[in-house]
């Protein structure tokens, strides 16, 4: 009876120990690797993690350029783990290449010894693509500035950022992208490279671009001295203004027409914004013209232009001369002018100079039609001088327009002498 008793207690021991190492061998066995994920990326090395495996006493990694043959990361002859985290990096890599990551739980078993589990999915991971060498404005045009730069090789898109957001991305080398008329702005473009859900940009290169001018303003603008017209020779000197936020204009293109808009008389491109334009054309003599301009800015050795202003009908002032007409009198003639409808009539007279003979001497003494080319002035003192302008009001199109009222340049005077 002893004996039996004996018997089933050393079974049941023994089956005991076969089942706690039985457990124990279970506890020991490693999961597969899980959450695999590409984290960051250099030019040279790539970061990744994975889910946590609690049963886990480490990790090895492996790599790949191919997804066929796979290289340990570490050392190759270690039973130890890469990592006892999850998380790795690999380093010693090319930029802009996709390399395949697999990682391999291990578990410690009771001899001191790491047990590797089964290997993970492959996941495909990148590095950083180089810096852009070469980047720079080609152009400008009203549609926005165009930028170009050199190809990085391995880049999958290119993102333009400018006042740090991002403008255009693009599979091109090439952007054009929209800028406000009149700007200079500062870009950077930087290659990007995409593998499976990650993307990473590699360094910026930068550079400026001008957008092309604004309009100019006070386009022939003689309130603004951007216009005089002298009627004795016949020369025009025209000006236009940039626009006071216009930092990116080198000069300006002007095209004169006929007075009536249809016909193109001349075209002129000044070197610098405050060079004038000056011409001399018989076909605007006594008849006016019509004027518009444009704004130029030199962009990799190339006029880009900007819009065109309004056009401007000007109208002449004649060239007036003067005569003795009686005691203390004199006759004023002009030159006809073409299209005018009337004339007007300013007289400074009795003046003891013209030297910096300001506007308001002049007075509007008359208004006659268009017929009269002649007006009397009397009331006139020997040794004074008598200053006189006419301005013609011409009609074009279904407007009137009214001649320059230019005393500066346009006046003539006239020395009153009694004989």
């Amino acid at each position: 009876m002893k004996t039996k008793t004996k018997k089933r207690v050393m079974l049941t021991l023994a089956l005991a120990i076969i089942m706690t190492c039985a457990m124990s061998i279970t506890a020991l066995a490693a999961t597969k690797v899980t959450g695999l994920k590409q984290t960051k990326a250099s030019e040279y090395s790539v970061s990744f993690s994975w889910a946590a495996d609690t049963s886990a006493n480490g990790y090895y990694i492996y790599v790949s350029t191919d997804n066929v043959n796979y290289t340990r990361k570490g050392n190759t002859t270690s039973t130890y783990p890469d990592v006892y985290e999850p998380n790795g990096i690999v380093t010693n890599l090319s930029p802009g290449t996709t390399y395949y990551i697999k990682v391999q739980s291990a578990t410690k078993n009771a001899s001191g010894v790491y047990v590797p589990g089964p290997m993970s999915d492959a996941l495909a991971v990148t590095t950083a693509p180089t810096k852009v060498t070469t980047f720079k404005q080609l152009k400008a045009t009203t549609k926005g500035v165009t930028l170009k730069w050199s190809k990085v090789a391995g880049a999958t898109s290119y993102k333009i950022y400018r006042d740090n957001k991002v403008v255009a991305t693009t599979t091109a080398t090439n952007a054009t992208i929209k800028q406000t008329v009149g700007t200079n702005k500062y870009y950077k473009v930087v290659a990007v490279r995409k593998v499976g859900n990650f993307s990473v940009e590699g360094n910026y290169a930068s550079t400026y671009a001008d957008a092309v001018p604004a309009k100019p303003v006070y386009v022939a603008n003689s309130a603004k001295s951007n216009l005089r017209w002298n009627p004795n020779t016949n020369e025009v000197t025209l000006y236009a203004d940039k626009n006071t936020k216009d930092t990116t204009v080198d000069g300006f293109q002007f095209v004169v027409y006929s007075v009536d808009g249809k016909k193109k008389l001349k075209t002129y491109t000044t070197t610098a914004t405050y060079n004038p334009m000056k011409f001399t054309l018989k076909a605007v003599k006594n008849k006016g013209f019509q004027v518009m301009a444009r704004g130029y800015a030199n962009i990799n050795g190339k006029k880009c232009w900007g819009a065109w202003s309004a056009k401007q009908v000007i109208i002449p002032q004649p060239k007036v001369a003067a005569e003795l007409d009686g005691s203390h009198a004199a006759k004023i003639r002009w030159a006809k002018v073409s299209g005018a409808t009337k004339y007007y009539i300013y007289v400074a007279k009795n003046q003891s100079s013209t030297y910096n003979l300001a506007s308001s001497k002049f007075k509007r003494v008359a208004t006659v039609n268009s017929k009269t080319t002649s007006y009397k002035i009397t009331g006139l003192q020997t040794g004074k001088y008598l200053c006189v302008y006419v301005v013609p009001q011409v009609k074009v199109g279904k407007k009137a327009y009214n001649g320059l009222k230019d005393y500066f340049w346009s006046w003539y005077y006239y020395t009153y002498y009694t004989y």
